[in-house]
């Protein structure tokens, strides 16, 4: 729920500026998306299909380097890359930001968050009405935090 991959047009957009550098692959072009994302890689299953797509368009190609398959941008990656330069930054503050999030939020919330939406049906309105309550709470404790930060 909350460890998704971007939408695929911002995908797109990060292989292609994970090999814009240098050529690389897959598995190298997975890490570095994950470090971007400040999380796990993203699959195989994602990650090739999405090489595959920019390989039929023309902004990548595909060479062996032993048994390895290496992709590299294309001029017409760089010129779509560059097409798409704000889209990308924009979605790199984002992911930045959010890499900030993790490091402060207890890795535990995420699981208990999707606990309480798998049980949201079964629970009565006064444990809604509960829930809403405690985050009201972190949701004051926090903007009080923020008001004393300089």
């Amino acid at each position: 729920m909350f460890h998704k991959p971007p939408v695929k047009g911002f995908f797109r957009l990060l292989v292609l500026d994970a090999i814009k550098e240098e050529p690389l692959h897959g598995y190298e072009i997975m890490k570095r998306i994950g470090d971007v994302l400040g999380g796990n890689p993203p699959s195989p299953g994602i990650v090739y299909p999405t090489l595959q797509f920019l390989e039929n368009k023309g902004f990548v190609r595909s060479g062996k380097a032993g048994k390895r398959t290496i992709y590299s941008i294309t001029e017409e990656g760089i010129r779509y890359l560059e097409e798409n330069e704000d889209k990308l930054r924009c979605f790199m503050e984002k992911a930045g930001r959010m890499k900030i999030v993790k490091k402060m939020v207890p890795h535990d919330i995420f699981p208990l968050l999707e606990e309480l939406a798998s049980k949201y049906d079964r629970m009565t309105e006064e444990q809604r009405d509960e829930v809403k309550r405690a985050f009201w709470r972190l949701i004051q404790d926090l903007s009080r935090i923020l008001g004393d930060v300089r």
